[in-house]
């Protein structure tokens, strides 16, 4: 494996983690026919939902078996449970302290002047830690997530919170131009270079106002001299991820392929990063447990491509902890990239 593959291989297993407990489809590798228009991708079938609320299209409930039953990233879709849900709101609230606020789009006062007249929306929301958060701050707008797992709270919400079950990357069931503000994170292991470069953009295009804006995070964990621990980890992804056409550092791309999306008038980015060495403190610590728990979530998958016995494969997230802690050249970059759609000029 070549040096810049094992650098990459982390940001790819932490995304992949995300999005598995998210509940999103790793649209890689997959052999299906093609869905009604609002068809919802599950593990080996879809199905169309009912949409309810001003904005959405209205659709009859069908199902099939149209998805196959290979052996790839799109099948390693894993339904939340109370333990990934915790993890999930742990990098929350670890990325907000890295960022200090919870976007980037120069939205803030669009959001604070509202007057139940604009919309959010939240590209894989998972449990909608986010969404919440965002909810309780700004009261007078209306805040919509969207995911293909309803992990999300579905009666005990703010009344200023919709949450749908759905997939993006098979349309957003919403009529154009609906959206203030449109953000997504954490798609880095689900998107093909060829979604990145058109589809996924040219529908948060579609969906979002004139004027208004795109937010997209993601990661990328920066790792040099890495030890043996965590080159065995390496290895063993790479193994999985060849051939799906996916970039795990896609971060680095993402503004230019915001850039080139039709519609979209200025592009900006921003980054920062922090140390996973001793030298990172608590906030290290926090990435740390977000990396051990994925690994451990992800055992049933890396554990036959190693070929170890369950102690060994324990033993060896141990060692990527102290591995991380020693190197004090390992360390974690977020990158924010916002858009705005260009506005119309009377």
């Amino acid at each position: 494996m070549t040096n810049f593959s094992t650098i990459k291989f982390f940001a790819s297993l932490i995304f992949a983690v995300i999005l598995f407990s998210n509940g999103l489809l790793v649209n890689a590798g997959i052999n299906v026919n093609s869905p009604q228009e609002g068809a919802v991708w599950l593990v080996g079938s879809y199905q169309t939902i009912t949409w309810v609320g001003e904005v959405i299209r209205s659709k009859s409930d069908i199902s099939g078996n149209n998805a196959t039953s290979n052996t790839t990233l799109a099948n390693l879709i894993l339904p939340p449970t109370v333990h990934e849900i915790d993890r999930l709101q742990q990098l929350h609230y670890t990325w907000r302290w890295v960022w200090m606020t919870n976007f980037s789009a120069p939205v803030q006062n669009l959001l604070i002047n509202s007057r139940n007249n604009v919309k959010v929306l939240d590209i894989g929301c998972g449990p909608g830690t986010w969404i919440l958060e965002m909810a309780a701050e700004y009261q007078n707008v209306q805040f919509w997530g969207i995911d293909i797992f309803a992990s999300f709270p579905s009666e005990i919400k703010p009344p200023n919170v919709h949450f749908l079950k759905g997939d993006a990357l098979n349309g957003l069931p919403f009529e154009n131009e609906n959206f203030d503000f449109v953000v997504m994170r954490n798609f880095a292991s689900s998107l093909t270079l060829t979604d990145w470069s058109g589809k996924i953009f040219d529908e948060l295009v579609r969906v979002v106002k004139p004027g208004g804006f795109i937010e997209s995070q993601e990661c990328i964990w920066n790792v040099e001299n890495m030890g043996p621990s965590f080159q065995t980890f390496a290895n063993a992804w790479e193994s999985i991820l060849q051939g799906k056409n996916i970039d795990t550092r896609v971060a680095l791309q993402i503004p230019g392929f915001l850039k080139n999306t039709p519609g979209i008038s200025y592009v900006t980015s921003a980054k920062k990063s922090h140390s996973l060495s001793k030298e990172g403190g608590k906030l290290a610590e926090s990435f740390h447990d977000i990396a051990s728990s994925g690994l451990q979530i992800l055992k049933p998958y890396l554990q036959p491509v190693l070929r170890i016995n369950s102690k060994t494969y324990d033993n060896l997230i141990i060692s990527i902890r102290q591995e991380f802690e020693q190197n004090q050249h390992s360390d974690v970059t977020l990158y924010r990239t916002w858009g705005q759609k260009a506005p119309l000029f009377i």
